[in-house]
């Protein structure tokens, strides 16, 4: 299931989940006790925002001015 694992953690260090690879896309794995769920990108800001979201853009790593 997971071919790459790491940590999302805030800029103060707050671990909120881990990054995981699942069927060609990223997730993030959340754990509380026993339990634990994946969600999308999509869902996380869906579930700050308050809103549906569309779609993201993502900007590929070569596109950015050094």
């Amino acid at each position: 299931m997971n071919k790459d694992v790491s940590k999302i953690v805030t800029s103060k260090g707050v671990m909120l989940g881990e990054r995981v690879y699942v069927n060609g896309h990223y997730y993030m794995r959340s754990k509380s006790g026993k339990k634990y769920d994946v969600v999308s990108p999509q869902q996380v800001v869906e579930l700050i925002t308050g809103c549906k979201v569309k779609q993201i853009v993502y900007e590929n790593k070569a596109d950015i001015a050094g």
